[in-house]
């Protein structure tokens, strides 16, 4: 199989990311607003007086506060996410206006969790297999207890590492199913990858690692604020910037994972035809 581009695809993910700030905004104007007023309202109706006699009440705590008043945009925003990512994997693959994407957006956010939700069950097979079944035996064989403890650890990250493997050899099924490519199965995509596992991890990796570090990092700084924790307004700015740096990593992310697609299938139809084989016709989501 080809071997895919990675830094070349990586470089274009971010490219396009931040490139249509636009038709991003297009495709998510709607949801930013919804779940901006639940917001507002949530802040309003928990800011009512309550009836009867205060003391008999404990007061909730600052990160009590902030989790009543951002739950239901929380709810709206995690729903977006997944609809959002859908149209995206369509302005990317189909090269589609965003107004071109909105048909049957909603259930193709559904299908897209519930392949998602397909992928972490995959990954979690994963490390049972290879990892939580063949503890106990480590456990009861005449090893010393030096060796046991450097094995399990050794294995844990084994498993760990190969359920990510398997799932990002298993991922194109995820905008295959954003724009209606249901030929795109698990096993299909496994083929499609052959040889590529750890190229995929690679960009998986550069895509939506450096969001996720630097969330780390400025919940590291707020961790040693003194009044951060006792603070409603600093822990709500604080969920807000980690909500926006998971939507950017979730972005970038489909872009690598579309631009993957597009090469292996591409690929895959340029073998086909230049083997002489039967000729398997892109369909219409592939034209360019």
């Amino acid at each position: 199989m080809p071997k895919l581009p990675v830094l070349a695809t990586v470089r274009k993910s971010y490219g396009i990311a931040f490139g249509n700030f636009q038709s991003l905004w297009d495709i998510s104007s709607r949801w930013a607003v919804a779940a901006g007023l639940a917001f507002v309202v949530s802040y309003l109706l928990l800011s009512l007086p309550v009836e009867g006699d205060p003391s008999q009440f404990e007061p909730p705590s600052a990160g009590q506060r902030v989790a009543d008043r951002t739950s239901l945009s929380i709810a709206i925003l995690g729903i977006a996410i997944y609809v959002v990512v859908v149209r995206w994997h369509r302005i990317v693959i189909q090269r589609l206006e965003p107004m071109a994407t909105k048909r049957s957006a909603l259930s193709g956010g559904l299908l897209y969790f519930i392949r998602s939700i397909a992928l972490g069950v995959a990954a979690i097979l994963a490390i049972m297999l290879l990892a939580l079944m063949p503890a106990p035996l480590i456990c009861v064989a005449p090893f010393p207890s030096e060796l046991k403890s450097a094995l399990l650890p050794s294995l844990m990250l084994t498993g760990v590492v190969a359920a990510v493997f398997i799932v990002c050899r298993l991922s194109l099924i995820l905008p295959g199913g954003a724009i209606g490519d249901f030929a795109m199965t698990l096993r299909k995509s496994w083929q499609l990858t052959r040889g590529n596992g750890w190229r995929m991890f690679l960009g998986s990796t550069l895509s939506s690692g450096p969001a996720f570090v630097v969330n780390a990092a400025f919940d590291r700084i707020f961790d040693n604020l003194p009044t951060a924790s006792g603070n409603s307004l600093v822990l709500t700015i604080v969920l807000i910037q980690s909500i926006g740096l998971l939507i950017i990593a979730v972005l970038i992310q489909a872009s690598f994972l579309s631009y993957a697609y597009l090469f292996f299938v591409d690929s895959a139809t340029t073998d086909s035809t230049e083997g002489g084989n039967h000729i398997v016709h892109a369909p219409p989501a592939f034209e360019r």
